[in-house]
C-alpha cells in the first residue's frame, strides 16, 4: 500500500472538528462517504491501514480500523496537524517532496523545517532590506534638513 498524505492530513483534520473528547468521550467513526469526493473511490481497506498506520506512529490514541472508529488525537497527531493544516502551505510542502524517497513522518518533517527556514530567511533579508532603505533614507533626510548639502 502507497501512503497517502493527504488522506493522513483529511483524517487529522476530521478527528480534530469533532474531538471526541468534547463529545462526552464519543467515539469518532470516519467513513469514506464522509470525506471530500477525491477519497470516496478508495477501498475502506485503504482507510482502515491508513487509520492503523496513523495509531502505531503514534498520532492516532487508539482506534478499530476495520470499523473507521478512531478515539482521539494524540499530543503528536496534534503537533504534526499543526504543521500540515494550512492546505496552501501542504501543497507546497508536498512540491518539496522527493518522489524517490519514503514519504516517512520525520521525512515530511524535516522538508517541513527547512521549508520554514528557507521562507524565514526570505523574510529576514526582505525586512533587512527595508530597515537599511529606511535607515539610509533617513541619514539623509537629516543631513538635508540640518543643511550638511548647502
Amino acid at each position: 500500500m502507497e501512503r497517502n498524505m493527504d488522506l493522513v492530513r483529511e483524517i487529522l483534520l476530521r478527528i480534530e472538528q469533532y474531538n471526541p473528547r468534547e463529545h462526552g468521550g464519543q467515539t469518532l467513526r470516519i467513513q469514506l462517504a464522509d470525506l471530500p469526493q477525491r477519497f470516496q473511490s478508495l477501498d475502506k481497506n485503504i482507510l482502515a491501514a491508513h487509520i492503523d498506520s496513523m495509531v502505531r506512529e503514534g498520532l492516532i490514541e487508539d482506534a478499530n480500523p476495520g470499523l473507521g472508529i478512531v478515539f482521539g488525537l494524540t499530543w503528536k497527531g496534534w503537533d504534526y496537524l499543526d504543521e500540515i493544516r494550512d492546505p496552501a502551505w501542504f501543497e507546497k510542502l508536498k512540491k518539496r517532496l522527493n518522489p524517490q524517497r519514503p514519504h516517512t513522518l520525520e521525512y515530511i518533517r524535516k522538508v517541513n523545517k527547512k521549508l520554514h527556514e528557507a521562507q524565514n530567511q526570505i523574510l529576514l533579508v526582505w525586512l533587512t532590506t527595508i530597515i537599511n532603505g529606511l535607515v539610509v533614507g533617513g541619514l539623509w533626510w537629516l543631513a538635508y534638513f540640518c543643511g550638511w548639502f548647502h
